[in-house]
């Protein structure tokens, strides 16, 4: 009888999905290889924070695929105006407009307006499956990273998040081994580490 249930559980199919799995083989990986700096951006928005005394009350994150050099800007709405208005001032103006951009399939992304912007630029979009947001995991963990340290350093006044958010991005970008290589995001854009307080004490 224990050889009849234990070749069940070894078949069942909803017992397979959810149990943990001990010594699995992952399945292959299909990797998105991007050639150089700045070719493909993930961008997200990041919901549910205080308002702040500017009214901001979201985020949008915007993370460099190769480099994971990380932008983040206050937003005040999550409204594809202000979407775009940020991603064209403050991404493509800078940067220059990436080959690729990222995202998952919220209204203010799928909208014509940042389709008018990506058309303008010659920039593919792909859009996340729905319901899959590990398809956009550069900006999924850049989201966990910002809301620990907000947590950490906002205890007593959460609204001042605005304040120490420039704070986060700077310790990120200057950190090494934040993804698979040695180096910080820093390191990657300017060939050099950034110079910190500790460095010149």
């Amino acid at each position: 009888m224990y050889s009849d249930i234990n070749q069940y559980v070894k078949t069942c199919e909803v017992c397979q999905q959810s149990k943990r799995a001990f010594n699995s083989k992952p399945p292959p990986l299909q990797p998105q290889p991007t050639n150089d700096i700045f070719g493909r951006w993930h961008m997200d928005i990041l919901s549910g924070l205080p308002t702040t005394k500017d009214k901001y009350k979201h985020v949008l994150l915007v993370v460099d695929s190769y480099s994971k050099w990380c932008e983040a800007f206050p937003l005040r709405s999550e409204e594809a105006g202000e979407v775009a208005n940020v991603l064209y001032r403050e991404i493509i103006s800078r940067y220059g407009a990436p080959r690729t951009l990222l995202s998952d399939r919220g209204r203010n992304f799928v909208s014509n307006l940042v389709k008018a912007l990506s058309e303008l630029f010659n920039i593919k979009r792909h859009l996340t499956s729905s319901y899959h947001p590990q398809t956009n995991g550069a900006c999924e963990r850049m989201n966990s990273v910002i809301l620990q340290a907000l947590r950490a350093y906002t205890r007593d006044q959460q609204d001042d998040w605005y304040d120490v958010l420039p704070g986060i991005l700077m310790a990120y970008r200057a950190t090494p081994a934040t993804q698979s290589t040695d180096y910080s995001p820093f390191f990657l854009l300017y060939g050099r580490e950034m110079t910190l307080p500790i460095d010149t004490a």
